[in-house]
């Protein structure tokens, strides 16, 4: 019972003078002979730019802990936070993630605050990029290179891009513009917008709306549910399946196959 009791004011206490913690940390590495950056990280927006004048790869990382004292925050960081960036051969390696475990420290974040760690990324342009991620907005652009991401939830945005995008995606909205490369996209839910894009576009949508437009390429697309909505495409449209929503296909130079009806 004293054990319990002394929980129960601990935490009422740690709740009482808690407040928002937030620390910046910074990493760097050299880019010479390094051709893909791999990232793995958990909650928190992730920001990625590419540079040509850029040699090395630059990571500003805001840590972020909500309703927790400062001296609670640091122990949490330095038992459970993994934040490396280090080179792997021809690849370099960005680990950014709180470990979870059963501990009381664990207990607390969990009941009291939100843990994230936000990514600000540059890189030279001509770099593949490589991404594992857990929840979080993933912005990326100007990049001369290809481009894979693994996301649970949360908006995607890519732009001016030159090279093949590759999104397995669990829900969230997905927006894609000026790109010159293939793209492919394997996603449970939520919107896709698509426009300006020079290469095929191949679609597997659980749900959700699909926006399509000026393609240089070939689009494919098989959906689940929501509208579909694709103009001016200078090769085929080819609709595999649409299990339900509007349909709207206009301004297509090539060949128009619909399997699905």
């Amino acid at each position: 019972m004293k054990s319990i009791t002394f929980l129960i004011v601990f935490l009422f206490s740690f709740t009482l003078f808690a407040a928002d913690f937030e620390e910046t940390r910074k990493l760097s590495l050299d880019a010479d002979d390094i051709s893909k950056l791999f990232i793995d990280c958990g909650a928190g927006y992730l920001k990625l730019s590419g540079d040509d004048d850029l040699n090395e790869i630059l990571v500003t990382a805001k840590i972020e802990i909500d309703n927790i004292d400062p001296e609670d925050a640091e122990r949490i960081m330095d038992k459970y936070l993994e934040l490396t960036l280090e080179k792997r051969g021809s690849r370099a390696e960005l680990i950014s993630t709180f470990e979870r475990s059963q501990s009381i420290f664990s207990f607390i974040f969990n009941k009291h605050g939100n843990v994230r760690i936000n990514l600000k990324i540059e890189i030279p342009a001509n770099m593949d990029i490589d991404i594992d991620d857990g929840s979080g907005f993933i912005e990326i652009e100007e990049i001369e290179g290809d481009i894979f991401i693994d996301d649970g939830s949360d908006y995607i945005e890519i732009t001016d891009v030159k090279g093949k995008v590759e999104i397995d995606d669990g829900s969230g909205d997905i927006n894609i513009k000026n790109i010159i490369g293939e793209i492919e996209i394997d996603d449970g839910s939520g919107a896709i917008d698509i426009r300006n894009i020079t290469g095929d576009i191949f679609l597997d949508d659980g749900s959700g709306k699909i926006t399509v437009v000026e393609i240089d390429g070939n689009v494919r697309v098989d959906d689940g549910s929501g509208s579909i909505n694709i103009e001016n495409v200078e090769e085929d449209v080819i609709i595999e399946d649409d299990g339900s929503g509007s349909v709207h296909i206009r301004d297509i130079a090539g060949n128009v196959y619909r399997y699905d009806e």
